[in-house]
């Protein structure tokens, strides 16, 4: 006869968060490993308010729709500074990564874009 002990059940729970945390990471590695570049004009932009997760900076452009945010996988703290920046009607080359998943309103991060005076 066997008895289950509180270690075993504690066992359980911890591999379960260990598996949990690992496919996140994937997820993420794998996100950011999805680099691209692009020149773009801005058509608009927006702040939109995402209630108590804070708000996410949106940017259209004639290639898709883009987000800037923070990253601290990317060393990237300044996305007010970078969306403000940007001027609706001027091209960009922009740097990002990410995948455009509408379903889940996912959208490519820009982490660079510099002014194209071509």
């Amino acid at each position: 006869m066997s008895y289950r002990t509180r270690n075993d059940d504690s066992m359980g729970k911890i591999v379960i968060l260990v598996v949990i945390f690992v496919v996140l990471g994937v997820v993420a590695m794998a996100k950011h490993s999805a680099r691209g570049s692009a020149v773009v004009t801005i058509n608009d932009k927006e702040s939109v308010n995402r209630g108590e997760s804070g708000h996410q900076y949106r940017v259209y452009t004639d290639k898709g729709t883009f987000r800037i945010a923070d990253s601290l996988l990317e060393g990237k703290f300044a996305s007010a500074d970078l969306y403000g920046s940007l001027k609706e009607g001027e091209r960009y080359r922009i740097e990002y990564y990410g995948w455009r998943m509408p379903l889940v309103s996912a959208m490519p991060n820009i982490v660079k874009a510099e002014l194209v005076t071509e």
